[in-house]
């Protein structure tokens, strides 16, 4: 597990942007005993590990490792110095139960005694019947951006339920609670995509996702073939391959299709408020209005219809596409 930068993200004195060094180190478990890969040089680790040690007894067997990023509040370090420093969360697999493992400061290095005792840790979450069975993934990451780590987990059907961090007496960026869970979807969710004139119908790869499959419109069967993942990097999904241009075409009528995801421009595409998919192959200057978007060439409607691209620069209902959220089949 990564967990950051142990001895801290550091500003010299208030006011002062510089940071001192941000490299990740890595904690792993091995035979119920933890090892830290301290940060080498540029894009690796130092060698050997150093193992923390155990008290007797004591094995991490039975935890899932978490990083929340520095979750503990700033340490004090002198008095012109505070950091950030990287806190380990641990979900014991039986009972469910987390608990906060912070790294500390003593004596000018990082202090990692609160990981000695895998049985010691502070629980912040109890109760919750969060167990490895119940809930085989489990993370940790300011999913609302209000300076507190948030708990996230999925459960055995692919839901997704969050639990906001939460600091008792207010201290920025220390999490010692928990508010109460909220559910936000599902992990396998994909969406159809419906095109604004015939909302009864959906977008289609034809004859099942494969290379080269022709995008098309058809009544909605509940079909992979009409099941889209929208990526955070732009592509959009058909199973294992991406809409794309034909040949990466960028002109004005240049047919879609599936192709395998080779992080082209022609394969990026971004959804505008106004339902406009804008193929980021075709935009200029990062302006959108000059790119081009998917499209009914023709306003045409009928079963088959075959989508293609055009300008775009102002928005007509062909153009205009409905992300419906689906989880069948």
């Amino acid at each position: 597990m990564a967990i950051g930068t142990p001895e801290g993200e550091s500003l010299k004195v208030q006011g002062d942007l510089t940071v001192t060094n941000t490299r990740t180190s890595l904690l792993t478990v091995e035979n119920g005993r933890l090892y830290l890969f301290v940060h080498g040089g540029t894009d690796n680790v130092d060698s050997p590990a150093y193992q923390i040690p155990t008290t007797d007894g004591g094995t991490w067997d039975h935890y899932d490792l978490i990083n929340p990023g520095p979750a503990n509040g700033l340490t004090t370090v002198s008095a012109t110095e505070s950091r950030n420093q990287a806190t380990v969360w641990a979900r014991h697999r039986t009972n469910g139960n987390v608990y906060t493992y912070p790294v500390t400061w003593k004596n000018g290095a990082p202090d990692y005694s609160a990981l000695t005792a895998p049985g010691s840790g502070t629980p912040i979450l109890t109760g919750a019947g969060l167990t490895a069975t119940s809930h085989p993934r489990i993370g940790a990451g300011d999913l609302n951006n209000d300076g507190y780590a948030d708990l996230w987990v999925i459960d055995g059907s692919n839901a997704i339920a969050v639990f906001p961090g939460t600091s008792s007496n207010g201290t920025k960026g220390k999490v010692d609670g928990f508010g109460q869970l909220s559910m936000v979807g599902y992990a396998d969710a994909a969406a159809s995509l419906h095109p604004a004139l015939v909302s009864w119908q959906c977008a289609d790869a034809e004859g099942g996702p494969r290379e080269g499959a022709p995008l098309t419109i058809y009544g909605c069967w509940n079909t992979p073939n009409q099941r889209f993942n929208l990526g955070v990097d732009g592509t959009v999904r058909v199973g294992s391959y991406c809409v794309s241009t034909a040949a990466d075409g960028t002109w004005n009528g240049a047919a879609i299709v599936l192709a395998r995801c080779e992080n082209k421009p022609t394969q990026k595409w971004t959804l505008r408020p106004d339902g406009r998919l804008v193929n980021r192959g075709t935009v200029t200057g990062g302006d959108l209005d000059t790119g081009r978007c998917l499209e009914l060439n023709a306003w045409a409607t009928g079963q088959g219809t075959r989508p293609d691209i055009w300008d775009c620069s102002t928005v007509q209902a062909n153009q205009q596409w409905a992300v419906q959220p689906e989880r069948t089949p």
